[in-house]
């Protein structure tokens, strides 16, 4: 029986989590000869993470002191120190248990990498963000990817271009998975007579709120038939709030929080917007179009690989508020934005992310 140990880089379940998730329930959770070991940084906040596992019937999960590197080459140096301890852990379950298979969630997820060169195990490191996300410490790159048992899984085309110009000559092993999607219970009955625009995801500088909120409250002066649905939780929540009370907009925009059941999220908007100043893939988005939603969506996104541009979905610049104000005003055209949703639908209905997604992590843990 081959044995994997994932480790996460987070207690919450976002973007790259929900993709892990996905690994484990659709491939390791699925009758092949597998089993599973689960490693979580240690929080004081409950782990969403490690709820998500035990609903799935994972027990093998345990927490660590460990933390991400990122933001400059000491920080990054600080805490490879920091967690020795828990490399050190890692090490002794990695040989207590004879794993196989080291698999790291995200590229700031450094532990992982050491682990592995350390026990000379098979590595799988799944890059989830965009180069310029956060200042990366290039030359320890140039040191972990040289390990010649690593595999790193990048997203999209886009995205890999991105790393090879950034660390050209050192991604020899690597393979480009496509996220899948998730189950989205979609239903016709509408509760609203205005046209609702929302996003879902963290909310941070890189995630660029501001800038749709700022154009939605142009949008609201000449429509005030719109309203607005922001899901998710992060470090300019604070901030988006007292914009929200500075424009006087309480009445047309509702900030959910953490949201857990998507479905119902998705069921309450018309037009979803991904406004981030660097997206690798937009998997929200493409929830989106399964829940039969108009999309409006940053350019930087590797979705431009597969989406067409006023066909499918309406790309824009991430850095023009004009941009984003004109194309909220261009759906609010009721037969136009129906017919962008639902081309939106068939394309990606027609690229069955999720059974290409199975074939290729099937193949990769073979």
């Amino acid at each position: 029986m081959k044995k994997v140990l994932f480790i996460n880089h987070t207690r919450n379940v976002t973007g790259a989590e929900t993709v892990m998730l996905q690994i484990i329930d659709t491939v390791f959770l699925g009758g092949n000869e597998k089993k599973v070991f689960v490693v979580e940084p240690i929080g004081k906040q409950e782990s969403l993470f490690k709820r998500r596992l035990c609903d799935m019937g994972i027990t093998h999960c345990f927490s660590l002191p460990y933390k991400c590197w990122g933001g400059s080459l000491f920080r990054s140096i600080i805490v490879i120190f920091f967690n020795l301890y828990s490399m050190l852990t890692l090490i002794y379950h990695v040989k207590k248990e004879r794993i196989d298979i080291i698999y790291s969630n995200t590229s700031i997820n450094c532990i992982g990498i050491m682990a592995a060169i350390l026990t000379r195990k098979l590595h799988i490191w799944h890059f989830h963000e965009s180069v310029g996300w956060t200042k990366y410490p290039d030359i320890l790159y140039w040191i972990f990817l040289k390990y010649k048992k690593n595999t790193v899984i990048f997203i999209s085309e886009n995205q890999k271009m991105q790393w090879q110009t950034q660390l050209p000559k050192s991604f020899e092993k690597s393979k480009i998975i496509y996220n899948p999607t998730k189950k989205i219970n979609i239903t016709d009955v509408y509760f609203h007579n205005d046209i609702v625009f929302g996003y879902l995801g963290s909310i941070d500088k890189q995630k660029n709120i501001i800038l749709l909120l700022n154009a939605f409250y142009e949008l609201t002066r000449t429509h005030n038939n719109v309203k607005l649905i922001i899901g998710g939780s992060g470090t300019d929540e604070d901030g988006l709030k007292k914009l929200i009370k500075d424009y006087s907009l309480e009445s047309h925009v509702t900030m959910l929080g953490y949201v857990s059941e998507v479905s119902s999220f998705y069921n309450s908007i018309d037009v979803f917007v991904l406004p981030s100043l660097l997206e690798s893939w937009g998997l929200v988005s493409l929830e989106a179009m399964i829940a039969r939603k108009a999309v409006i969506m940053t350019k930087n996104s590797g979705l431009h690989e597969i989406l067409e541009n006023r066909e499918e979905c309406i790309f824009f610049d991430p850095t023009n508020k004009q941009e984003l104000l004109d194309a909220m005003k261009i759906l609010m055209d009721e037969k136009y934005r129906t017919a962008l949703a639902m081309r939106g639908y068939e394309k990606v209905r027609q690229c069955n992310f999720n059974i290409e997604f199975k074939k290729s992590v099937d193949a990769l843990f073979a």
